[in-house]
């Protein structure tokens, strides 16, 4: 290790900055002009590593870096720096940053330390752009990796590895560079400008138009989910605005904030404190068009908003905006509180919560298209995030599921409603269609992407392929044979696209009737009712794959007799497509897997905040197999192991391999019969994390006249008395045998009734004992039979005569009973 690194490695530094001259380069399509000024002398550093001034010279003036194209500019600081901790403590760098974050820097001594006297040592930058503090998700962090790689090589800067580009290389002990300083300086800047946007995504708009658009690699969704690369503070879901509220810190700022229509932070930018810093780098999140709140705290609690304006303009040196006056009422009142509320004691405080913006801000405050008022959150108070009604045959439990609640889960449809229905339903390639025709017949990938119906399609979709890698797939796989610009082999299905020599695709053929009927749709107004709801019905052959998700054959439409195939796809299940569908109506655009890898949980809990309800109804839960049905969610379905929630739980699923977690806005609500003996017992942690809700006889509900002077309120009351002795109430009958003879009050449909339904019913009850269904009916209806004679054949058997003495009953005509019969039923029944 040599001795004298950190002495060379200051001289490489020092070349390097006296390379900064003004320069031109092209990034991409745009021609970016940098203009150079000096920043000022810094003082030596108290402890340098054995560097010493009168040997070393003065410490390297840093460069400030003035970048500017058509409709963008930003501000670079290249400077000289050091390890102040660490294993590289001391070692000199070159650091290339923003007014506010770090882009690049270069540890030039470290790579020195083991050079021979005559080496040429190179130099590497990391362009990797994500950390793990970033919460980005392995798939977004990959898109953007690849996306930086791909520009990095179209910029001709020599690549050293998967993760470096190569700097300069430096001439050990002298420090002098190859190739000169102006060009690696001109590399440095040039290095930076393509890794800024990757970094500060969310931010660009800050800069004006961007230099790299994102877009080529990462959906909008995809872009809003990377989030604001490390900073703390987060757009609010669905709106281009961020809000803030700002502290006075002394009682005699107020008065000057007010009358001159600007707020500032209280630190001074040079201070260490914690709470400067992160003020500081908050403030660096501001941009015009913002809303913010002058705030002063009265008590622990207490919060009153003195003044609302939108920002204006921005003083970056002095951390001052200039703000333009709202006409919004000032709140007084509590200060918020709970997961997402943020800390009020702060100097400056992102406010992302929905609800606590609306209360700071008012109804001019744009927030996520999912939410709904507070007010209306009461409808729910009474009905469980997971919910069996459960009761005896006849008791109405499907009728209360499609009469009652139902009804909660509809309402007015909107136009991205109605988008991401008919996305739900269709194939790949027929929403690219219709996508192409919609902008015109033809368009590049990268619009594409952009359409409604595409983000919509690619946000219900199981895949885990990026959307310009599946959009490229479906237009290979479907263009036409006779495209000279398309040659991929593997086409399959309805051939509808061609390409042409700039990678425009179009239309080849005329969009089918019936993908044009679905095009004139979209742009219809809505109309109808809107469910919000997925109705299923269990069974014994009904599974984990049609519940959650499955990979399922389906059939490519053939060209010819030789071309149709099976195919096989991955597909959501009907619980898969209700979890979706809930996040959508929470605001959220983006797909269920990354919301569970790109927003933090506090982010999550707020995304959820009165968002409206979806609802998973199923008929006959008990009918299915619930542990291999639901498989993750017996645990994922508890309240507090909801996405947000106090215990939240994610899980990776076993055939798509996307992280999956269950919104708290979607509500699980089911239908048992408690007769049904032909299934097992519902799966007691199944059971425990529902709540049971009984669905009685209610004879009450037969209180209408009846032919013959039937009372058949009091006769469902002594059958079910009857039948709790002999058997259980869970076997008792439902007022639903009798409740359709309201239109039709005739003994003759009564007959009917218990001919076709309750005897049938009973016997099963009973396993045809009819004994037992005498007790219940009476002497009217079944009769013990004398067989006469000799009951058995001439044979010897030990038990002859017992058996012989056995009695058996038969089953009156019903068709000849009286009224009289079917009173005696319930008349002289006692009540015990």
């Amino acid at each position: 290790m040599r001795a004298d690194s950190n002495k060379i490695a200051l001289r490489a530094i020092r070349n390097v900055l006296t390379g900064a001259k003004p320069f031109e380069i092209d990034i991409g399509s745009q021609k970016v002009t940098c203009s150079i000024t000096s920043l000022a002398q810094e003082s030596w550093p108290s402890d340098a590593g054995g560097l010493v001034e009168a040997e070393d010279g003065p410490w390297p003036v840093g460069v400030a870096v003035e970048c500017r194209w058509v409709e963008g500019s930003c501000r670079l600081l290249v400077e000289a720096w050091r390890w102040t901790s660490g294993q590289y403590i001391h070692d000199p760098c070159i650091r290339v940053r923003t007014r506010n974050r770090e882009v690049n820097f270069v540890n030039v001594a470290n790579e020195l330390e083991d050079a021979e006297d005559g080496a040429w040592v190179k130099l590497g930058v990391r362009f990797f752009i994500t950390k793990p503090k970033t919460h980005v998700s392995d798939e977004i962090a990959e898109l953007l990796n690849a996306g930086m790689r791909e520009t990095l090589a179209n910029s001709q800067i020599p690549i050293l590895g998967p993760n470096t580009a190569e700097l300069c290389a430096v001439e050990v002990p002298k420090g002098t560079l190859q190739p000169s300083p102006e060009q690696v300086f001109r590399r440095l800047v040039h290095l930076a400008l393509l890794k800024l946007d990757f970094i500060d995504r969310g931010r660009t708009t800050e800069r004006g138009k961007p230099l790299i658009d994102l877009s080529q690699w990462l959906t909008a969704s995809q872009i809003q989910a990377a989030g604001p690369g490390e900073d703390e503070s987060v757009d609010l879901p669905g709106t281009e605005r961020r809000y803030w509220g700002g502290g006075i810190a002394e009682q005699s700022r107020l008065e000057s904030f007010k009358t001159g229509n600007h707020w500032q932070i209280f630190f001074k930018r040079t201070s260490e404190k914690p709470a400067a810093k992160k003020a500081w780098k908050l403030f660096a999140r501001i941009k015009p068009g913002d809303w913010l709140a002058i705030k002063g705290l009265g008590g622990k609690h207490d919060l009153a908003v003195h003044y609302v304006g939108e920002v204006v303009s921005i003083d970056d040196e002095q951390g001052k905006v200039r703000l333009k006056p709202l006409p919004v009422p000032l709140y007084k009142g509590k200060g918020p509180t709970g997961p997402g509320a943020g800390n009020w004691q702060n100097t400056l405080v992102p406010i992302t919560r929905p609800d606590i913006v609306q209360m700071i801000f008012g109804a001019g405050a744009d927030v996520a298209t999912g939410s709904v008022a507070p007010a209306a959150q009461a409808q729910w108070d009474d009905l469980p995030l997971n919910l069996i009604v459960y009761g005896p045959p006849g008791t109405g439990k499907t009728h209360h599921l499609t009469n009652d609640l139902i009804k909660r889960f509809q309402r007015e449809p909107t136009k991205a409603d109605l988008i991401a229905e008919i996305a739900e339903e269709l194939p790949w390639y027929q929403a690219t269609a219709i996508a192409l025709h919609d902008a015109g017949g033809k368009a590049k990938v990268l619009a594409l992407q952009q359409h409604a119906l595409i983000r919509a399609k690619y946000a219900t979709s199981p895949m885990k392929a990026p959307l310009r890698q599946r959009l490229w797939a479906t237009l290979q796989s479907h263009s036409v044979e006779s495209s000279k610009t398309v040659k991929y082999k593997s086409r399959g299905g309805e051939q509808l696209f061609d390409k042409q020599e700039d990678s425009t695709w179009f239309l080849a053929v005329d969009l089918p009737d019936e993908l044009r009927e679905i095009a004139k749709q979209l742009k219809a107004p809505s109309a109808g009712t809107l469910d919000d709801f997925t109705f299923v019905t269990f069974h014994q052959a009904y599974g984990y794959e049609d519940f959650i998700e499955g990979i399922r054959p389906r059939i490519e439409v053939a060209t010819s007799e030789e071309d149709g195939q099976i195919a096989y796809s991955l597909e959501p299940g009907a619980f898969m497509k209700a979890a979706n569908a809930a996040l959508r109506l929470a605001g959220y655009e983006g797909s269920l897997h990354d919301f569970c890898t790109t927003l933090t949980p506090e982010q999550r809990e707020a995304q959820f905040l009165n968002a409206r309800r979806y609802a998973v109804f199923i008929d006959e839960i008990n009918r299915g197999n619930v542990a291999r049905i639901f498989g993750e969610l017996i645990t994922l379905l508890e309240d507090d192991k909801r996405l947000g929630g106090d215990n939240e739980v994610i899980v990776t699923l076993p055939y798509s391999k996307k992280r999956f977690g269950v919104p708290p806005n979607l509500h699980v609500i089911g239908t048992m019969n408690t007769a049904d003996r032909s299934i097992e017992a519902l799966d007691t942690a199944l059971r425990r994390r529902f709540d049971f809700r009984e669905r009685p006889p209610q004879a009450e509900l037969l209180d209408f006249d009846f032919e013959g002077d039937i009372e058949l309120d009091e006769m469902l009351r002594a059958i079910n008395r009857r039948l709790e002795r002999l058997y259980d109430r869970d076997h008792c009958i439902g007022h639903a045998y009798f409740y359709s003879l309201r239109d039709r009050p005739t003994l003759d449909a009564l007959k009917h009734v218990f001919r076709n339904k309750l005897i049938p019913l009973l016997q099963e009850y009973f396993y045809g004992d009819w004994g037992k269904i005498g007790l219940v009916l009476g002497k009217d209806f079944v009769r013990r039979r004398d067989a006469g004679g000799k009951p058995f054949a001439d044979f010897e058997h030990d038990d002859h005569d017992a058996l012989a003495e056995r009695a058996t009953w038969e089953l009156y005509d019903i068709d000849k009973l009286s009224n009289v019969a079917f009173q005696r039923i319930y008349k002289n029944a006692s009540d015990a």
